[in-house]
């Protein structure tokens, strides 16, 4: 394609066309009188001319379709080049119906009360920011510097003295937006600010406005501590309520201040949506002076210290066994396995009610809407409540996990002493327990190794001068008749066969027991036992271990 260029000259001078691009008269070709491409070369200018009152455009049947806004047909005068630039833009026309349009938006009032405070920029304004970086320990000399950064007035070339001045409209846009950001950044400093004008402000989540002893009075005693943390004593002024206070181990060197926030908090968020008799209460979440304290009710007496008095009757063994079972299935129920089971790891009430604690170690096996499960992974709890699995597998499925330290707990409950150190093979007890049994049992030594006893003697384990026995028979003939079933199949090797809690619930020996019920906050109480209380010595008194006081609650 060539530029479009000027027709043939014509004799007489004064209609002779001129070419106006470069002033010289082009070759007089067919093509010289075609439109100009679109697409022609961008290193040769189009050119316009003047051509005479006769001549015509091509029509669009010869040279196909006319360009956009140039109309096909005869022309004549000044042509237009048909390559266009980008379009002017225009301001649509508004609709006659627009609900938002100018004239039907209400006038705004102009008194300074009708205004919200969030849109007041005054004296008041910036007292309150400064107030508010003076919350969070900035010192007076930092006034200045803190003036010009938040009000962006270094870039107007003021000084302090002129903040009561007018400022623009554009300032006071800076000034709100980024005070907000400074606000949004610092709970604490506008709790500061509204309790020195007497003003109520709401409880914000995990904040710093309110502290520990403001809420809940001064710590007391520690009752007991562990890689979590430690719990303490709390003890309302107000009303006399007692509270569970746990303190929160402090943040390790490896983990960033998210990571250990998250763990700590992630611990609070389980507890507090669990609702159950057999399940501790979570209350309260404070975060004071970098130390994160959990608040839960408190249980003033220990499983622990109770099973380790030797007074516990086979009844209330049975009992507590089912009260802990209760809130495991509860527990399992909602998709979480504790998986740090342990007679530490419950209280009880005044009532006798057994209580689990401590949920640092759950995990989530089974989420809402979902049928799968989550393996969990780790070795998590302690040595002699573990299940084979947590020690030898990289994952595994928690259920069968807590089911097997439940049956641990019942073994301690019943024996007073735990069965082995930890399940592994270079442990002799569980080793022999693991083992193939030597020959199977039959009901006659079953009988005559049952006894009459419910916490039978260690003597008792094995005969004198036989040898140990082998298999899960060392174990279970020393437990009452009634659960060996039962509790040999919750402590299967395989997690696969091991007994579910369906199965549990529905053994002829768990049917039968009468235990102690809390429900909508009424203790229901078990007629044929009462149960013995123990308190866990402070820390701080250790010489107070030998001189604790047993309480029995009345069965009725």
């Amino acid at each position: 394609m060539t530029p479009q260029t000027s027709p043939p000259r014509l004799s007489n001078g004064a209609g002779t066309p001129r070419s106006v691009g470069d002033g010289a008269s082009a070759a007089t070709s067919p093509a010289s009188s075609r439109p100009v491409s679109s697409h022609a070369p961008h290193n040769r200018a189009p050119t316009f001319s003047i051509g005479p009152a006769d001549f015509s455009i091509p029509s669009t049947s010869e040279f196909g379709e006319s360009p956009s806004m140039t109309p096909a047909g005869t022309r004549s005068g000044a042509t237009t080049p048909t390559s266009y630039g980008p379009s002017r833009p225009f301001t649509p026309a508004p609709e006659p119906d627009d609900p938002y349009a100018r004239h039907r938006r209400p006038p705004q009032s102009k008194k300074l009360e009708d205004i919200e405070p969030r849109f007041k920029f005054g004296k008041t304004r910036q007292t309150h920011s400064s107030s508010n970086l003076a919350a969070l320990g900035h010192h007076d000399k930092s006034d200045k510097k803190h003036h010009h950064s938040h009000l962006s007035l270094a870039s107007l070339g003021k000084e302090d003295h002129g903040l009561g001045a007018k400022k623009s409209s554009m300032g006071d846009l800076k000034r709100f937006f980024k005070g907000g950001k400074k606000r949004a950044q610092s709970p604490s400093a506008t709790s500061t600010h509204s309790s020195k004008s007497g003003t109520t402000v709401g409880a914000a989540p995990f904040a710093d406005d309110y502290g520990l002893n403001k809420k809940y009075g001064k710590l007391g005693k520690v009752l007991g501590s562990g890689a979590g943390g430690s719990v303490r004593l709390m003890k309302r002024s107000s009303d006399g309520v007692t509270f569970a206070v746990k303190e929160f181990r402090a943040r390790h060197t490896y983990e960033t201040e998210r990571e250990y926030a998250k763990k700590v908090t992630a611990e609070f968020c389980i507890g507090s949506t669990l609702h159950h008799g057999n399940i501790i209460e979570t209350l309260d979440i404070v975060h004071e002076r970098g130390r994160w304290y959990e608040v839960m009710e408190y249980c003033p007496y220990d499983l622990f210290a109770t099973v380790m008095t030797g007074k516990m009757t086979r009844e209330e063994v049975a009992c507590c066994f089912m009260q802990i079972l209760s809130g495991v299935t509860f527990l399992h129920s909602m998709g979480l396995a504790h998986r740090d089971l342990k007679l530490d790891n419950v209280v009880i009430n005044e009532h006798g009610i057994l209580k689990i604690i401590d949920f640092g170690s759950a995990s989530v096996f089974r989420y809402p809407f979902e049928n799968g499960i989550v393996e969990a992974h780790g070795i998590v709890g302690s040595d002699p409540y573990l299940a084979p699995e947590v020690c030898n597998e990289l994952k595994y499925d928690p259920q069968p996990a807590d089911i097997w330290s439940l049956a641990i707990i019942y073994c301690c409950m019943t024996l007073r002493r735990f069965p082995w150190k930890a399940p592994r093979q270079s442990d002799n007890s569980f080793r022999l327990f693991s083992s193939p049994p030597d020959h199977p049992s039959t009901p006659a030594s079953e009988k005559e190794n049952e006894g009459t006893s419910a916490n039978p003697a260690p003597s008792t384990v094995t005969g004198a001068g036989q040898p140990p026995p082998k298999g899960p028979n060392r174990l279970l003939r020393i437990l009452p008749r009634e659960s060996r079933y039962i509790i040999g199949r919750m402590l299967e090797l395989n997690p696969v066969k091991r007994a579910t809690l369906e199965e549990i619930w529905q053994d002829d020996w768990i049917m039968g027991i009468e235990y102690c019920k809390q429900e909508q906050g009424t203790v229901i109480h078990a007629a044929n036992h009462a149960h013995i209380l123990e308190t866990q010595p402070s820390e701080k008194e250790p010489s107070r271990k030998k001189s604790q006081e047993s309480r029995k609650v009345s069965a009725k």
